[in-house]
């Protein structure tokens, strides 16, 4: 059965619906039960994302909020409840629904998704494994969607026997599919094949019977080959961190995960909850926790087994539950996140959260939840929205519906309306425990021998993200670099800041570029501290002390405060108007010599 051609510059929109040019993305990935599409989908989403491209992850039936209600009606009940004609329907009115709300949406803002499921399962399932003539299907699928079609889809192949053996392993019970016989089981594998067979263009039928990081390889190979993008394998790095809604471990902050279990379990969770502390810490992780404890009680998977910590104080739900899965995924209905969205003009993320995505919210929140119980939002970077998002956002907070939480993680709490602060209940994390940190930076980067990773631990405040982050870019070296630019008697050698402003303005280096621009913030902070006296010992970074000292007498702790605010909103300014990543740098450079030629005579530069 032909579902469409792939069209490379993006599906086609189905008809009704929004025909505006698709810059995305659509990858699906079938397969029958245990074949595990779930795992690969979050592999080849990280995958993507570490190649700078933005993600929608989503599945079906289900993904946006009617489709949910309509995978309940489905799954749910006894094996007969429907036939096959009645469960094609529905899978059409779903997906109807998902496309139009979410996929498409997505894929015009530039945004890859991708799918567990689609219409191929439709194929295989009421198709070949229940018998309704692939002529029919495929009148529905045109009269529902038009040719709408992924670009490329991942079929894994399995065994019937070893994948229902593998599903028969997992905590969540099983649905109305999996329980089938085996004869269905069989019927299906051998539909996947033939679809795959028939559009060999759209389709790689790639082996799932092998271990999980060979599977992996295959897929990003396919994806390589069919979409012109090469992607790392997350097994080239062992030590690769979950991103904050697929991660299951939190370390550092038991006391506030504690306390935010005991408010919910006596009914006083607030409607809203300002996660603060410095970037990189795990606040975005600890919201998503709590979400997914939030939502795993809504949907009556809070079995005591569930839980990770022997005492029972934490937040934690196994990940191998449905709530877990559906909120790493993306795939939650009840769970909106909100952040910087890409900017397909700049090929980038936006430098700010802007009134439109914070508009979500409120629409959202209107909706009946799709599980019966709690909505949640998680707005990660609540500092970073412009005014009027913040404005429509403290219109949400003034009127809260009943049983929505919103969960606002923000680096830098000051950037917020004090009335947004004043209508949140403030959890403060703190930077995690040298020896802690120490820890976690040997185990995502066990590369790094004790003398590499102390001074990237000393530059990285207690925070295990930041740390990564200068490891990933050189920032010990590059902080090296900032302190022998400015620790000269003589001012600073114009050629060598060109030099440096040069190489860190090029299109490939911008990681390096964000590693300088935290590193001149973390600076610029020192020096305040250091000028207010209060410097008790420095980095071993880059033995720093003796130039801190020099150049934070040159001028009062409050003047390079207000200079670290400044240089910031430079950077930020960059970003949000698209200016030379150069003339900033060199901004930066000139305004602390400046600064420090205060209170000494220094030469003109």
């Amino acid at each position: 059965m032909d579902l469409g051609q792939p069209a490379l510059t993006g599906p086609s929109s189905p008809r009704g619906l929004n025909s505006g040019p698709a810059r995305g993305r659509f990858i699906t990935i079938e397969g029958g039960e245990g074949a595990g599409k779930s795992t690969q989908l979050e592999l080849l989403a990280t995958a993507v994302e570490r190649a700078g491209i933005p993600v929608q992850r989503t599945r079906e039936p289900g993904g946006s909020a009617g489709a949910e209600a309509v995978r309940r009606l489905l799954l749910e009940g006894a094996d007969e409840r429907w036939d096959a004609v009645a469960e094609a329907l529905l899978l059409y009115a779903a997906r109807r629904d998902h496309v139009a709300r979410l996929i498409a949406p997505a894929l015009e803002r530039g945004v890859w998704v991708i799918c567990d499921r689609f219409a191929d399962s439709t194929v295989a399932y009421q198709g070949y494994g229940r018998g309704l003539p692939l002529a029919d299907l495929m009148a529905l699928h045109r009269f529902a969607l038009d040719d709408f079609a992924p670009d490329l889809t991942l079929i894994l192949d399995l065994p019937a026997a070893e994948g229902l053996a593998r599903a028969a392993r997992r905590a969540d019970a099983a649905d109305r599919f999996e329980r089938l016989d085996r004869a269905f089981h069989e019927r299906l594998r051998q539909g996947f094949r033939q679809i795959a067979a028939a559009e060999p263009q759209r389709c790689v039928l790639i082996d799932a019977a092998g271990e999980r990081d060979g599977v992996h390889r295959a897929v990003l190979a396919a994806v390589g080959e069919r979409l012109g993008i090469p992607l790392t394998p997350e097994a080239q790095d062992s030590g690769a961190v979950p991103a904050p809604r697929a991660n299951p471990d939190l370390l550092g902050h038991e006391a506030a995960e504690a306390a935010l279990r005991r408010l919910f379990e006596r009914d006083r969770l607030p409607h809203a909850l300002l996660l603060t502390g410095p970037r990189g810490i795990g606040k975005a992780t600890l919201g998503f926790r709590l979400a997914r404890f939030v939502l795993a009680h809504s949907a009556g998977e809070l079995d005591p087994r569930l839980f990770d910590d022997g005492a029972g104080e934490g937040l934690a739900i196994w990940p191998d539950t449905g709530v877990f899965r559906r909120v790493a995924s993306g795939g939650h209905a009840d769970l909106l996140t909100v952040e910087r969205a890409y900017d397909p003009r700049r090929r980038r993320l936006r430098g700010e959260i802007v009134v439109d995505d914070v508009r979500e919210i409120a629409a959202f929140l209107r909706l009946t939840p799709a599980e019966g119980g709690w909505r949640v939002v998680v707005v990660d970077g609540a500092d970073e929205m412009n005014r009027n998002g913040a404005n429509a956002l403290l219109k949400i907070l003034e009127e809260p519906p009943s049983r929505a939480l919103l969960l606002l993680v923000a680096h830098s709490p000051g950037r917020l309306l004090p009335t947004i602060r004043s209508r949140c209940r403030r959890i403060s994390l703190s930077p995690l425990a040298p020896e802690l940190l120490r820890r976690l930076l040997a185990r995502y980067r066990p590369d790094l021998d004790e003398k590499q990773a102390e001074p990237v631990a000393a530059l990285a405040g207690g925070s295990i993200g930041r740390a990564l982050d200068l490891a990933a870019a050189g920032g010990v070296e590059l902080y090296r670099s900032v302190l022998s630019l400015l620790d000269r008697d003589a001012g600073i050698d114009p050629a060598a800041l060109h030099a440096f402003a040069d190489r860190l303005a090029r299109a490939e280096a911008d990681e390096s570029y964000r590693a300088v621009e935290e590193l001149i913030g973390q600076l610029l902070a020192r020096l305040a501290v250091t000028a207010a006296g209060r410097m008790t010992e420095t980095s071993s970074a880059a033995a720093e002390g003796p130039m801190l000292r020099r150049l934070g007498e040159c001028a009062p702790a409050a003047r390079w405060a207000e200079l670290r605010e400044e240089v910031g909103q430079s950077f930020a300014r960059t970003d949000a108007l698209n200016l030379d990543r150069k003339q900033t740098i060199l901004g930066a450079f000139f305004a602390i010599a400046r600064a420090a030629r205060q209170n000494r005579a220094a030469p003109a530069f």
